[in-house]
């Protein structure tokens, strides 16, 4: 479930890359554009709620602050599971 969230996040970005890149023009590249600010404002905003649960989780931590960056809530959850699992 979790790697469902993460690739519908990256097809998200990419779009949003892409958009950035080569504007698509009319409608879409307006709502790709303000979307990609939001995206990547809430996602940062995330880095640093969730980045003590990362640091808990254990591992590159740097890596956990990009992946939080880059897939927001998802990441949290695949965090989440890792927890849960090592103290179990």
């Amino acid at each position: 479930m979790v790697a469902a969230f993460k690739i519908a996040t990256a097809i998200g970005w990419l779009a949003i890359v892409a958009n950035w890149l080569f504007p698509f023009g009319g409608q879409m590249q307006e709502i790709l554009h303000w979307s990609g600010i939001f995206l990547a404002a809430a996602h940062a905003v995330e880095v640093f709620v969730f980045l003590p649960k990362a640091k808990r989780a254990g591992g590159n931590l740097g890596l956990h602050a990009v992946q939080l960056f880059l897939f927001g809530y998802a990441h949290n959850m695949a965090l989440d599971q890792q927890l849960a699992a090592t103290t179990a």
